[in-house]
């Protein structure tokens, strides 16, 4: 068993395709901390909180994709490189097209303190 088990650690399929599951998640992840740096929510967690179904459909949609391309790709012939990237923008397109949460609705001052914010100018 020993030996089964140090035969499937040293598989570099089953290495790229670990690396490639954890990455596809962590660019998940990221688009959340990028519209948050973005200011466009307030916590990295609103994109949970206030619409848990987009959530949970952008979260099967990544791990459906993952399934596909590990399935498909020789894993075992891809560079690290390539199983990085790759998985990373997955995850970034993921949850950027499927995760389409609730926006809060301004009102016309809300409105006109953005524009102003973001262009200098005072009206």
């Amino acid at each position: 068993m020993r030996e089964q088990f140090a035969k499937l650690a040293t598989d570099p399929a089953l290495a790229n395709s670990v690396i490639y599951f954890v990455c596809a998640l962590a660019g998940q992840m990221f688009y959340a901390v990028h519209q948050w740096a973005r200011k466009e929510i307030d916590c990295v967690m609103d994109r949970f909180r206030n619409d848990p179904r987009s959530s949970v459909a952008a979260v099967i949609g990544n791990v459906t994709a993952m399934v596909g391309v590990i399935a498909m790709l020789p894993m075992d012939q891809m560079p690290l490189q390539a199983v990085v990237i790759t998985a990373f923008l997955q995850g970034i397109s993921a949850d950027s097209t499927l995760n389409k949460n609730v926006r809060a609705v301004w009102s016309d001052e809300q409105r006109a303190e953005k524009v102003s914010a973001t262009t200098g100018q005072t009206s």
